[in-house]
């Protein structure tokens, strides 16, 4: 070291402790004192240097005056807290600017579904799509879009989410609603082949719904098959005897097999 602070080439660099981190400013200015060529700037006794750094790390308490050192929170006399008060605007600007962590596909899908309750459909798809790309597996978030853009006629739209979503789920009940959803959307292109085809894949999942057998039955008619219309609205009307678009159905179609020249069994 001596040899070192003797040759004119010396300069001292970096000073890091012996992990490679960078010593604190105070410490390093007197190490670099104490490793100065010229003697005369170097230090004279041992006790200049530890009277510098007792200095340098020294804190006065703002309550009683004492000196803590830096690294203290809280005063060593009085317990008096050591850090700097935060101003309201500060705290208020923290809260108001703080990053918000990502709302996942789930959180995002019932906010969409609350804003459904409120009529808006279009803010309601907007989440369902946000949900779509927070996750893109989340099948129950394709259902509700799909449900949603049927509700405002884009049922091209509607089909392509759903069918989607039918890749990404095992569960029998959301099965059952996409499959009646994509259905719905399918009768309103005119496609009623498809339509009947995924309305039956939605009675399988689940015999119980009347809505599903009424759709399927109205697609029928404008097939004109009508025994199988016929037989759908019954089972409609049994699962649900006040169905009211079923009765109406239901009185269409027996309309229209006295106009075809045949009756319908009850």
């Amino acid at each position: 070291m001596f040899d070192l602070i003797k040759d004119s080439s010396f300069e001292c660099g970096e000073i890091t402790d012996y992990l490679g981190r960078p010593l604190p400013v105070e410490v390093c200015r007197v190490l670099v004192r104490m490793l100065k060529k010229d003697k005369g700037e170097r230090y004279q006794s041992l006790v200049e240097p530890l009277n510098e750094l007792a200095k340098e790390a020294a804190q006065s308490c703002s309550r009683c005056g004492a000196p803590n050192p830096k690294t203290n929170s809280y005063c060593g006399q009085c317990g008096q807290s050591l850090k700097a008060p935060v101003s309201v605007a500060e705290n208020l600007n923290a809260t108001l600017f703080k990053e918000k962590p990502a709302l996942s596909a789930e959180e995002l899908t019932d906010e969409g579904f609350a804003m459904t309750k409120q009529g808006d459909w279009l803010g309601a798809i907007n989440k369902y799509i946000s949900a779509t790309e927070a996750d893109p597996t989340y099948a129950r978030a394709y259902s509700n879009l799909g449900f949603a853009l049927n509700r405002i006629g884009k049922f091209d739209e509607g089909i392509a989410y759903i069918s989607k979503g039918l890749l990404f789920s095992a569960d029998a009940a959301l099965l059952h609603r996409m499959y009646d959803n994509r259905g719905f959307a399918k009768s309103n292109l005119k496609d009623y082949e498809g339509a009947v085809a995924d309305f039956t894949k939605a009675v399988e999942l689940n015999p119980n719904n009347p809505r599903v057998f009424y759709h399927r039955a109205e697609s029928h008619a404008q097939e004109e098959n009508y025994e199988d219309a016929y037989a759908d609205v019954q089972t409609a009307l049994r699962l649900d005897p006040e169905f009211e678009s079923a009765l109406r159905l239901r009185k269409r179609l027996q309309m229209q097999g006295l106009v075809k020249g045949f009756r319908f069994l009850n």
